[in-house]
């Protein structure tokens, strides 16, 4: 019952620095936008998905450059990078629960094992094989 008490306190404690705009950069900035929201939960949703910046713009009902700018201003980052960082952290539960490079790679949205692993080494700075060692 502490956890779910825990849960509800941290949510409203979130909900009301977005509402309050006092997150100033990142995934909250992101996700206290009315538009940028959408786009986010999106990318979450459906990692696996080949989203393009034309496709996520669509998601947040924006123009490519409205939404690429209002992106990196909001989050601090470029869609593509959020997304690529979201979908290296989804891959490395998957590795800490035993999953296999080639379900992995499917899964959030890597053509490839190579693929995947090239995006996990630029994002973690280790190989998939090296991060699940170290773990």
């Amino acid at each position: 019952m502490l956890d779910r008490l825990f849960e509800v306190v941290l949510i409203q404690v979130l909900r009301h620095l977005m509402e309050s705009g006092q997150t100033r950069v990142g995934m909250l900035a992101g996700l206290g936008h009315p538009k940028l929201r959408l786009a986010i939960v999106a990318m979450h949703d459906r990692p696996e998905k080949e989203w393009s910046l034309e496709d996520l713009a669509t998601e947040a009902g924006m123009s490519r450059s409205v939404f690429a700018n209002s992106f990196r201003e909001a989050v601090g980052v470029t869609p593509g990078s959020y997304l690529q960082g979201w979908r290296i952290g989804l891959a490395q539960k998957a590795l800490v629960h035993g999953k296999s490079l080639k379900h992995i790679a499917q899964d959030v949205g890597y053509g490839s094992e190579a693929a995947l692993s090239r995006a996990f080494k630029a994002q973690a700075g280790k190989s998939p094989r090296e991060w699940r060692a170290s773990q």
